[in-house]
Parts: structure tokens; C-alpha cells; sequence
């Protein structure tokens, strides 16, 4: 399967919207959608991580 859903704070999941898209699939529930297609890199997937990793550590060192 190429889909993976999230639950993250909704202000970690809008930020990395800005730079990489993807769906909200429950914004109630702070649920997001994640897929791959068959034109996804390796690139693609670092630059997400990274953004992804950026932003956790900013939100993680707001609330320490």
C-alpha cells in the first residue's frame, strides 16, 4: 500500500503543507493523507523527511 494516515497537532501538519502536498483526509481528528505515486524520488521523500524533521523540532523545542 502507498497510503499512510497521521494524526499529528494540526499546526505541524499546516506548516508542512506549505512546502509539500498532500490531502487532509479528518481535519477533526488532525488526520492526514500521505501517498506515494509511481513518479515519487528518492528526492522527493528526503525533502519531505527533512521539512517533516524541521518542523517537529520546532514545535518540540516551543513546548520543552
Amino acid at each position: 500500500a502507498n497510503s499512510v494516515f497521521v494524526q499529528m497537532p494540526s499546526q505541524v501538519w499546516r506548516e508542512l503543507q506549505q512546502s509539500c502536498f498532500f490531502y487532509e483526509w479528518d481535519e477533526a481528528q488532525n488526520v492526514v493523507r500521505w501517498m506515494c505515486s509511481f513518479d515519487t524520488t528518492e528526492d522527493d521523500i528526503a525533502h519531505f523527511l527533512a521539512t517533516l524533521q524541521t518542523i517537529i523540532d520546532k514545535y518540540s523545542k516551543q513546548t520543552n
